[in-house]
């Protein structure tokens, strides 16, 4: 009994192996890491989540974060892209290089008459010439030749030029895999197979890093990476922390790196010119030293480690501050912290707080020339767009937060030196409870000595029954006796309304006690009272407090103005306290980016190949020659895989040659 056995199917010839070999299936996954490698472009790369949650909104930023935007070179959808796409370049160069082969050293010297007649440029000779003449002339313009004798007596000579073009596709070919190899090595691809067995885990939760559990922290030998550290003045690390998935990996250094002096230059805009870090970096292993300054674009490779500059910001800066208390009065109480740190705040019957101090930044840069066109109670954002500027450095700011037992916060920044409006000075103060809102300016005015001393002690006078009583018996020696009674009432009741609420508090009276005609002309009459009485009470602050006595005259007119705004919108502000920076010592910080990348090696290596392939296609003209002896006849032909321009040119003239050559030798018929 005879059985048949099915016919196996050759490896190379499955549906499978077709499918992922296919030119449409390479070009398919190139479009998407194309896409994909512009979107990691133009999107900020391993940012701070709540950065995102800024630009973005807290939908889209989720959305885009389970997308793996965030880390798009790193994500596993592109890793698994690279994968196919070494994958099928590999099997494509598998089934075309040993074609590829075979043809550069193919003469094709089986070509036929009939299909050499049927060439594009392809013309009979009458007469003959000897095929060893012919090779010779053919060999001259660069052709390899080789001569057979058929069996049925005619003879083939049969050229070729540029076989070496097949070497362009297949070091194409060769150079995407070397460079997607590079590529995955530098994509964290061990790292995401260890997480995926659970042998590494990304840590949530740790604010030191002392706290990594093992788990979680990564070895010296690991393979590549690319993390970011945040370093100190005078700080020593041996460690960066890396993104992973929604929480950290501590990646553990062969070396230690301290941060000796950090360097900062700036523009007359206020944007960085440059900046820089003098680093001493020690080996664990021998303890030998390198000393070097590192600047952007300008990084420090050492155990295969590259180092670079990439940010710097605020290390933690010694802060003098004063405390004014704005629920009562008296001398402000000198305050020393630390930017970049939090510190209670027991403020007794008014309640327990918690100070959050942010950012100091010793360098603020604004227009001048936008500002003096703008009103007194507002701060403009240094990046508006005017056609005319000019800048300036208006000195060191601090942001805090003021935190109350509730945990309800508002935010603050102050100005360290007073800001010139409209020709007069002012100490700026933002406040804001919402992120997203701009700042409300507190602009209270600063004294000849540059001071708040002289506003405050105006203010705690004011502030005061007493006080206020012994300046209004002070007004009405100006007013006669039958008027005084009646003026004392007036002046009593304006002062205290002030003192409660300010303009909006004396506006509110008006408008509930005074008719609807005479509301402007009442509101003008009690303004210049208040006016009257403010001079006064500043007369007394000033005396009672020790303080240089403020000259009469337009600066004078123009402080006790400017106070006067300026205690209305303290009316308004929410903070038990005010904090006036007066003085600091900077700690600045390091922003470096740490990668070990030994898959650049084969990216360039790969790039190497890529050139050669571009040179060898695009350069390297394949053209092969055909010469068919037959009875005394000769059939010449040529044909080329590319150049077809060329081939009409030269076609011609390598016939009229070979003509010619047969003339000269006698050879026609």
């Amino acid at each position: 009994m005879n059985t048949s056995h099915p016919k196996k199917i050759p490896f190379i010839r499955r549906p499978w192996f077709a499918f992922l070999s296919s030119m449409r299936f390479a070009v398919a996954l190139l479009s998407v890491l194309a896409i994909a490698s512009v979107i990691g472009t133009v999107l900020p790369q391993n940012q701070s989540p709540q950065n995102y949650v800024v630009q973005f909104g807290p939908f889209w930023a989720e959305i885009f974060g389970f997308l793996g935007l965030y880390d798009v070179y790193a994500s596993s959808w592109f890793v698994l892209i690279m994968v196919f796409l070494v994958l099928s370049t590999s099997l494509c160069l598998w089934r075309n290089t040993p074609q590829y082969l075979r043809d550069m050293k193919n003469f094709r010297q089986n070509a036929t008459a009939h299909s050499l007649a049927h060439m594009k440029h392809t013309a009979e000779i009458s007469g003959s010439l000897q095929p060893e003449i012919a090779e010779k002339y053919l060999n001259l313009q660069g052709f390899q030749t080789k001569i057979i004798t058929r069996e049925d007596g005619s003879v083939m000579l049969a050229a070729k030029k540029g076989a070496m073009n097949k070497w362009g596709y297949i070091c194409a070919h060769f150079a995407l895999i070397v460079i997607c190899l590079g590529g995955l090595i530098d994509s964290n691809l061990i790292l995401k197979i260890g997480m995926a067995m659970g042998k590494i885990v990304p840590d949530t939760s740790s604010v030191y890093a002392r706290d990594f559990k093992p788990e979680s922290t990564l070895g010296i030998h690991n393979l590549s990476f690319r993390g970011n550290a945040q370093v100190v003045e005078e700080q020593t690390i041996d460690q960066t922390f890396l993104n992973a998935d929604k929480g950290l990996l501590l990646q553990k250094l062969p070396f230690s790196l301290e941060l000796k002096k950090f360097h900062i230059a700036f523009y007359d805009t206020g944007m960085p010119k440059d900046f820089a870090s003098d680093i001493v970096v020690t080996d664990k292993q021998t303890g030998k030293k390198i000393e070097q300054t590192i600047r952007v674009n300008h990084p420090l490779t050492i155990d295969g480690i590259t180092i670079y500059q990439s940010s710097y910001g605020d290390g933690g800066s010694e802060l003098k501050l004063k405390s004014w208390n704005l629920r009562g009065i008296g001398k402000p109480v000198d305050l020393n912290a630390v930017s970049q740190r939090t510190f209670p705040l027991d403020l007794g019957k008014t309640g327990q707080y918690k100070l959050e101090f942010g950012e100091f930044r010793a360098f603020n840069v604004e227009n001048m020339l936008d500002n003096q066109s703008s009103s007194s109670n507002k701060l403009h954002d240094i990046r508006s767009v005017k056609k005319e500027k000019q800048f300036k450095n208006v000195g060191p700011t601090i942001t805090y937060k003021l935190r109350d037992s509730a945990g309800q916060a508002h935010e603050y920044v102050n100005y360290m030196l007073p800001l010139q409006r409209e020709g007069a000075w002012f100490f700026a103060t933002g406040e804001r409870s919402d992120m997203n809102a701009p700042y409300r300016w507190l602009m209270l005015p600063a004294d000849q000595s540059g001071k708040m001393d002289s506003f405050m002690a105006w203010r705690d006078t004011i502030m005061q029954p007493e006080k206020r009583a012994a300046i209004v018996e002070q007004s009405l020696t100006a007013v006669s006796e039958n008027m005084r009674p009646q003026f004392k009432l007036a002046v009593e009741n304006l002062l205290r309304q002030f003192a409660e609420g300010g303009y909006v508090a004396i506006n509110e009276h008006i408008q509930k006690t005074v008719p609807t005609a005479e509301q402007q002309k009442t509101g003008e009459f009690m303004y210049q009272i208040l006016y009257g009485t403010m001079n006064i009470a500043l007369e007394t602050a000033l005396k009672d407090a020790g303080l240089p006595e403020i000259p009469a005259g337009e600066s004078r007119n123009q402080f006790v103005l400017n106070s006067l705004d300026g205690y209305t919108a303290m009316t308004k502000f929410s903070a038990p306290v005010l904090l006036q920076l007066n003085g600091y010592k900077q700690v600045n910080m390091s922003g470096l980016q740490m990668t070990k990348s030994p898959g650049a090696n084969l990216v360039y290596l790969g790039s190497l190949f890529l050139v050669l392939g571009v040179m060898f296609m695009f350069y390297v003209r394949e053209k092969r020659a055909w010469l068919l002896f037959d009875g005394g006849k000769m059939r010449f032909a040529m044909s080329s895989s590319r150049s077809e321009r060329d081939l009409n040119q030269e076609f011609p003239q390598r016939l009229n040659d070979l003509t010619q050559l047969m003339q000269d030798l006698g050879q026609t018929e």
